[in-house]
């Protein structure tokens, strides 16, 4: 490190690097420690001039309640994925939204604001980014994007874009205000924005749409056709079987409430309490179900007459496999242990 030709008065210090022909500066900020600051010239005039305005925006900065250094938003995004992570593995955050959040920053925040300082940020640069996002897939930086990478049990993997190449739902825009309204909030508990200059994110509203749903008499008349169907004798087994695998699913659901990507997706390892109290009569039998749907899961208690279905697949699996499933093993599976894509067919 060069000595400097600093003037005694001055509150900072002009400084080079050893090797580099570029002049630092440093100075103390009560209450924030010494703060070093890269002048990016060699001239040492404009060095001083540099030095002499970054000292003053360091001191008005540390007088206003926020630190002496701004951050651009991308350091603090990443700042906020890092806290995140650990929340999640701390069980503060559920995983979903370990693995969820940092990918939605990445893909969009970060792209949009990039470099910007993020307590430059203001109401109507959040209104520009969510205009930006709504079209993101169909006439924005998303439309040339084939596949999507993303990482599983360490591992690397994509998918093709699918039917995200559309302009986003309102379910979507307003779970991502959320995470965005969080970033912005925790950039002011860390002090790099003052809390009255959080830009409003605005969340829109979701209008109710009730899916459509069978009555009491449709399901009745559902369940009878189903177990008649159980009961033909003309039918080998593995087409009983297959009429069985389906009579659960439609029992599953109704005593669960989940959706059909849910009871898809559902794995052994998803039923909490399950495998441990399978001796026990069913009235003994509290089960918690994870769920995870499109990017989203959640956590339930469902109602105990779906454990004598989830018995029965139980013991479809060790007939067919000679073997109790694994906790990763699916829970609506053919003969061969796959899981099954779709029951439309069987219906």
């Amino acid at each position: 490190m060069n000595a400097t030709a600093s003037a005694a008065n001055e509150p900072f210090q002009l400084f080079k690097r050893a090797g580099s022909a570029k002049w630092w500066v440093r100075f103390s900020v009560k209450g924030q420690g010494q703060i070093r600051l890269s002048l990016a010239t060699d001239d040492e005039a404009q060095a001083r001039r540099k030095a002499q305005e970054q000292w003053f925006e360091a001191n008005y900065r540390a007088k206003q309640g926020i630190t002496a250094v701004g951050k651009n938003f991308a350091q603090v995004a990443e700042e906020f994925i890092e806290q995140v992570e650990r929340e999640a593995e701390r069980g503060e955050r559920t995983k979903d939204q370990g693995q969820r959040f940092p990918a939605l920053i990445r893909r969009y925040f970060i792209p949009f604001f990039g470099n910007r300082p993020v307590d430059a940020i203001t109401d109507k640069d959040v209104y520009r980014y969510q205009e930006w996002r709504k079209s993101y897939w169909t006439t924005g930086p998303g439309k040339d994007i084939q596949f999507i990478e993303y990482k599983r049990g360490g591992k690397m993997l994509r998918r093709p874009v699918g039917d995200m190449r559309r302009l986003s739902s309102l379910s979507s825009q307003r779970s991502e205000a959320v995470v965005l309204r969080q970033l912005f909030r925790q950039a002011a508990r860390w002090g790099h924005i003052k809390q009255s200059s959080i830009p409003e994110v605005d969340a829109p509203k979701v209008p109710p749409s009730a899916r459509p749903s069978f009555d009491y008499e449709e399901f009745q008349r559902l369940s009878e056709i189903s177990l008649k169907r159980l009961a033909d004798t003309d039918v080998n087994g593995h087409v009983r079987r297959d009429r069985t695998v389906l009579h659960c699913f439609m029992m599953i659901a109704v005593f669960t409430g989940m959706r059909p990507t849910e009871l898809k997706r559902l794995c052994w390892g998803n039923l909490r309490g399950y495998r441990e109290t399978r001796q026990r009569p069913i009235g003994e039998r509290d089960i918690t179900i994870r769920a995870h749907g499109k990017g989203k899961s959640r956590e339930f208690i469902p109602q105990q007459g779906c454990i004598p279905w989830f018995d029965m697949l139980w013991q479809l699996w060790i007939e067919a496999q000679g073997v109790e499933p694994t906790d990763d093993d699916a829970v609506f599976a053919g003969e061969d242990g796959k899981r099954i894509g779709t029951f439309r067919k069987g219906l």
